[in-house]
């Protein structure tokens, strides 16, 4: 991930296990936005299956927008934006390696001075317990849009002369 400044006040953190198809979508989003222009202070972790062992990686944020599939009676692909403490938030798969994990990285951060705003972005999969790192084609059609959404998080969290200095488009700054 080249163009991800390290230690930035913006954190989006990728988790997911790659071996079981759309539960890593998460960290397939993390991969697509190591990619693209992001602005100063942003950085993009692939927090893979590690979960409570990435609380390092949250002191000092402004934000930390985590990636994620989780369980939702809804269409696969479908994008939900919610808090930590949303008791709706459910991780999708029962077997993954990461789910207890994450749940405890979130309560580490009410112990954070400054603590930082944490948005969860949680995508619905269509197979999570297919052996192979592919997406399904119905998350791969949608890694756009769940970008957009990332993308959008960063827009409402840093000033737009800081956006346009990024070269992040006017379309990726709307709300």
């Amino acid at each position: 991930m080249d163009n991800v400044a390290a230690g930035g006040s913006i954190l989006i953190l990728g988790v997911g296990n790659v071996l079981l198809g759309d539960e890593g979508i998460g960290v397939h989003v993390a991969w697509r936005l190591a990619t693209l222009p992001l602005p100063p202070g942003v950085e993009v972790v692939d927090g893979g299956t590690l979960g409570f062992g990435l609380a390092g990686l949250l002191e000092g944020r402004k934000l930390v927008v985590l990636v994620d599939a989780i369980a939702a009676d809804a269409p696969p692909g479908s994008i939900f934006r919610v808090s930590p403490g949303d008791a709706a938030l459910r991780w999708r798969n029962p077997r993954s390696a990461h789910g207890e994990g994450i749940e405890l990285l979130l309560c580490h951060t009410d112990g954070l001075d400054p603590r930082p705003g944490i948005v969860i972005l949680g995508i619905v999969p269509e197979c999570t317990d297919n052996f192979g790192m592919a997406l399904s084609p119905t998350l791969t059609s949608r890694m756009d849009a769940i970008v957009d959404a990332v993308m959008k998080e960063i827009a409402r969290a840093l000033p737009a002369a800081t956006l346009e200095r990024a070269g992040v488009t006017s379309t990726e700054q709307s709300a």
